[in-house]
């Protein structure tokens, strides 16, 4: 029984480490995207979505105070004209 208790023991270290190898492959994976995304894009276009990112931080933190009336502004100027 002891044999089989080790076996199995190897067994979940055995996946566990598979498990962990996959995770540190795709996590590789996204920062490859991610850099040729960034590669290809202009610097306004980066600078663009930045900007975008703090409006939404703004806008997330005036919901929170309850400044409805910044809120709306935020939420406005994010929103595509329809």
């Amino acid at each position: 029984m002891n044999n089989a208790g080790s076996e199995l023991s190897s067994a979940r270290k055995d996946e566990a480490r598979h498990m962990q190898i996959l995770k540190e492959k795709a996590e590789q994976k996204r920062k490859e995207e991610l850099e040729l995304v960034r590669s290809s894009m202009s610097k306004e276009k980066r600078d663009e979505m930045k900007r975008k990112t703090e409006l939404q931080a703004e806008m997330a933190h005036a919901y929170k105070m309850g400044d409805q009336e910044t809120y709306l502004k935020l939420k406005n100027r994010l929103e595509p004209e329809k």
